[in-house]
């Protein structure tokens, strides 16, 4: 019968291994710390529990609750976790924190005040708009009473309009108004423009191979190379404020402090077939890694052409520019719906780049994309001429479906102070004005002085010439818009940023706009 004692003695060696599989598991792979709703008590010292004090606060204080919170709180993943390496997530099911470790451990879990989302647009409407100019909105209703108000889109949109840069008391009290003198005798800006030992307004192209500086106008020993450098001296002085246009936007990173890569700003607030549609730009110029090097890609980048980075209004040091529509080829015409810069590098590379999640997020709407003559865009025209043309009352049945899209052309016009809103875009003058510029006080150079969108370097428009099939428009160094060339001797080419419309459902989480408290969205 010794077959029997065998085989007891193979269970019994079974059973103790079994147990320890279990016991093993259980105490070094996954850990459940929670209770059922009939036996709330948390039982282990192991966890200290953390809650918001007020909604949106970002401020904790430890409870002494011994049940989990059913309702009313979110579990805060990203601010929860353990002081050796486990992790805790949240069964939103079951009401249980788990935690997964091998070793002995001390966990925090944070919970945020549960609060009901608001759509974005709502958000902005009926917490930012106060009355026309107040956070740098205006309600283009058609019944302003500011000046120029009678230019409004008269779309029922909201816009942001005015500059980024604001003088201080301080400036003030030395005799400065304005961040940027406007001509050669002005002596009321912050900052004066050299170009070969001749002061001109910021913005005057001196050409290439010339010596080109600024200076802060009480300090005229120092010299500045960039514009972006003299701007940022301004600022640490005292004598300029920056960032006073609270349109900024996190998009494309949940991180607690937004990478510069996600910053976005609000154009507007826009009506199409009965919604509201937030448009949105990138703050700074996209980078080869999101347009990608092919389709329209010029193989160059704004820092080695013709020192146009001096005029430069912003951080990058260098960025990528591209063609209009395949400038290389003497047959293209300037048609947005055959341009690779559209249908390769924005529409396919740039949404690859912020992925699926991000791109949900975006609406697909058609975008206007017949333009018009220099006459309604650039000369003797006001901003009110060119909306009619480009997107009102007179536009074609010229259209492109599309997520991603670039600025029209009266995008930028908008985005100045109301008081420009009737210039021309540029001005032929024939006879200078009385400080010797021609043209400098008549159009948007002087604009942009007063405009957050400016960036003082060559960006494309969406918008193409009517009267040819070979040019479009673009905002050019200066401030104002001019004509490129999708081919020639010398095709134009410019620095991009994606525009587009968030779709109308989007939720406001967070933020004042501000650019170190950008509005957070969610789908």
């Amino acid at each position: 019968m010794k077959w029997y004692k065998l085989f007891y003695f193979i269970c019994f060696v079974l059973v103790c291994v079994g147990f320890i599989i279990v016991v093993t598991e259980k105490n070094h792979s996954y850990n459940v710390i929670a209770n059922e709703k009939s036996e709330s008590k948390i039982s282990s010292n192991a966890i200290s529990m953390l809650y918001e004090t007020e909604a949106g606060s970002g401020e904790y204080q430890i409870s002494t609750d011994t049940t989990w919170p059913q309702d009313g709180y979110v579990f805060n993943e990203r601010l929860s976790g353990c002081e050796n390496g486990g992790t805790l997530s949240w069964n939103e099911e079951t009401k249980r924190v788990i935690m997964q470790t091998n070793k002995s451990d001390k966990c925090y879990v944070y919970f945020d005040i549960k609060k009901e989302l608001m759509i974005f647009s709502n958000f902005i409407i009926n917490n930012m708009y106060i009355a026309d100019g107040i956070n740098n909105l205006y309600y283009h209703d058609g019944l302003g009473s500011y000046v120029n108000s009678n230019l409004e889109a008269n779309d029922l949109s909201y816009r942001y309009s005015g500059n980024d840069y604001q003088v201080t008391s301080k400036a003030i009290g030395d005799g400065y108004i304005r961040p940027y003198s406007l001509s050669s005798s002005d002596t009321l800006g912050v900052i004066n423009y050299y170009c070969n030992g001749e002061k001109k307004f910021v913005g005057y192209y001196c050409g290439p191979h010339t010596d080109v500086y600024y200076t802060i106008a009480y300090d005229e020993s120092t010299k500045y190379e960039y514009l972006n450098d003299v701007l940022t001296a301004a600022v640490n002085f005292g004598y300029l404020t920056n960032f006073n246009v609270k349109n900024f936007v996190c998009f494309g990173s949940d991180a607690e402090n937004c990478p510069d890569d996600n910053l976005y700003r609000i154009i507007g607030i826009f009506n199409y077939n009965g919604n509201k549609y937030v448009k949105i730009i990138k703050s700074e110029f996209l980078q080869t890694d999101s347009l990608g090097t092919d389709g329209d890609f010029f193989n160059s980048s704004y820092s080695n052409i013709y020192g146009i980075l001096k005029y430069y209004k912003g951080g990058l040091d260098n960025f990528p520019i591209y063609y209009w529509n395949n400038s290389n080829d003497i047959n293209s015409l300037n048609n947005w719906k055959d341009s690779n810069l559209n249908n390769v590098n924005l529409n396919i590379n740039y949404i690859n780049y912020i992925g699926n999640f991000w791109s949900e997020m975006i609406e697909t709407l058609k975008w206007y994309v017949s333009g018009g003559s220099p006459d309604n865009f650039m000369y003797n025209s006001n901003v009110k001429e060119t909306y009619d043309y480009e997107v009102g009352i007179y536009k074609k049945e010229d259209i492109f479906w599309g997520k991603i899209g670039l600025i029209y052309v009266s995008d930028y016009y908008y985005t100045s102070l109301p008081n420009y809103w009737s210039y021309p875009g540029y001005t032929l003058e024939s006879k200078p004005d009385d400080n010797g510029n021609y043209g400098a006080n008549y159009d948007y150079r002087i604009a942009s002085n007063d405009s957050w969108l400016y960036k003082g370097v060559y960006e494309c428009t969406i918008s193409r010439n009517s009267d040819n099939t070979y040019s479009f428009y673009n905002i050019n160094f200066a401030g104002n818009v001019s004509s490129g060339f999708i081919y020639s001797y010398m095709p134009t080419t410019c620095a991009v940023r994606p525009v587009f419309y968030l779709k109308p459902d989007v939720q406001y989480v967070s933020g004042n706009g501000d650019i170190k408290s950008p509005f957070r969205i969610s789908y």
